[in-house]
């Protein structure tokens, strides 16, 4: 029987960020084994930072285009006049700028 205390929750904090990714990942796969019931806490848990994005350099000239091609089709569906449809985008675009 082990006579050591239990280590303190700082204790363990300090061990488990001096781990590596792969060794987090090793000690996870073990506890799960030793304990299936963690699975279901594993698998509803959510990630807390988004994964980095990749870096995609902005064209004008795409958008432009795609703009150009849909924005006729877009005004004979609706039957908007061009005032309309543009206050529509101008709204839109604000309601999108402050959800952001």
């Amino acid at each position: 029987m082990s006579t050591n205390p239990p280590p303190s929750k700082q204790t363990i904090e300090t061990v488990l960020e001096q781990l590596s990714k792969e060794d987090l990942l090793s000690l996870i796969k073990q506890m799960v084994q030793q304990h299936p019931d963690l699975t279901e806490l594993i698998a509803t848990r959510q990630p807390t930072a988004p994964k980095k994005q990749r870096h995609i350099p902005f064209k004008p000239e795409v958008y432009r285009r795609q703009v150009a091609e849909i924005f006729p089709r877009l005004l004979h569906s609706m039957r908007l006049s061009s005032e309309a449809f543009l206050t529509t985008i101008i709204r839109s675009a604000g309601m999108l700028r402050r959800a952001i």
